[in-house]
């Protein structure tokens, strides 16, 4: 690695619900994303199609069961309709979890109040300091890509770092952040992410 002296990049989070929306949406879904080549979505829509996913696997439950009512109970049956049960239960308790862990995660970011500040890079890593003064560091260990999504640039961290960090998009940081990751070796983590029902 090579960075002879720290660079900085400011930010201004506008519609920061939005952003988060998005960016929780890709973390939830980064083997899609990143892997798959799948569109980016905010995570509520993705939820809401988890929902009608169960509502249509309930639906053909339920129509399996009035089948077998007709025309008699058979083991083979019955073990479809207990796996299939099973895998609904699971899924609706999952989609309950996740729900609840988004409208937490979503409320602390908006309750931080935290819409501008400054992005610090140097060899250790990133130090996002925001107006308020508060800092918070993410090493180069844990970076493992730059999103340029829609009107944000998201960069996501390991696993064992549990967090996204978000600043807003333009020309004009795409190009300082290109020469900063170029520094530090990590061009090749600049991943461009096409956003589901948005037109470039």
């Amino acid at each position: 690695m090579s960075m002879d002296s720290a660079m900085q990049i400011p930010y201004c989070l506008r519609e920061k619900e939005k952003l988060f929306a998005l960016a929780y949406g890709i973390y939830t879904n980064r083997s899609g994303v990143l892997y798959k080549g799948k569109k980016a979505e905010p995570f509520p829509r993705l939820l809401r199609k988890s929902r009608l996913s169960a509502a249509v696997l309930l639906t053909v439950i339920g129509l399996y069961v009035v089948l077998m009512a007709v025309q008699g109970v058979d083991a083979l049956g019955v073990a479809v309709l207990v796996i299939a049960g099973i895998y609904t239960a699971g899924l609706l308790r999952s989609q309950k979890t996740q729900q609840r862990n988004y409208a937490y995660a979503l409320q602390r970011f908006m309750e931080s109040g935290e819409t501008e500040g400054v992005l610090h890079f140097d060899q250790r890593g990133i130090t996002d300091v925001a107006a308020s003064g508060k800092k918070n560091f993410f090493s180069w260990q844990d970076f493992r890509y730059c999103l340029l999504v829609g009107e944000g640039i998201l960069f996501l961290f390991g696993q064992e770092r549990d967090a996204v960090l978000m600043i807003d998009r333009s020309k004009e940081k795409e190009a300082a952040l290109r020469e900063i990751l170029k520094a530090v070796d990590k061009e090749d983590t600049v991943r461009t992410v096409e956003v589901k029902g948005e037109t470039t």
